[in-house]
């Protein structure tokens, strides 16, 4: 048995870093398309404003995934425990929670910007094609 857990650094293994891989291709597979026909149908430019959500649940994946944390798991004060996926075991320690804790805002706030980057550069877009 493997552990993942090293407080505020990781706290996955590798099939719950490929789980997350998963959210970055669903929000890649929403974005891009939605961007496309927001673009080509010469979209209201306050509509990019959307590409925020596919942004940030793309961002949110991938930054899970790099990482290898889960901000879920920080949030609920567990972490993976071993080489199979969802197997998982409480945090003890406050020192772990808290720096756990301190990584999953890092990862929430570098989530947002990046939504709100997305968002702001689709509607100067749709303004430069419409």
């Amino acid at each position: 048995m493997s552990d993942y857990y090293t407080p505020g650094v990781c706290n996955i293994n590798e099939k719950e870093v490929a789980y997350r891989k998963k959210a970055f291709y669903l929000g890649l597979g929403i974005g891009v398309p939605l961007l496309a026909v927001l673009v080509a149908t010469k979209a209201n430019p306050i509509l990019g404003l959307a590409m925020f959500v596919p942004a940030w649940i793309g961002a949110i994946g991938y930054l899970q995934a790099k990482y290898k944390f889960c901000i879920g798991y920080a949030a609920g004060g567990i972490h993976s425990s071993s080489d199979e996926y969802g197997d998982t075991r409480e945090v003890v320690e406050a020192a772990s929670r808290k720096l756990d804790a301190k990584r999953a805002r890092k990862i929430n706030l570098q989530s947002l910007t990046v939504g709100a980057v997305v968002a702001v550069t689709s509607v100067l877009l749709l303004i430069v094609f419409s």
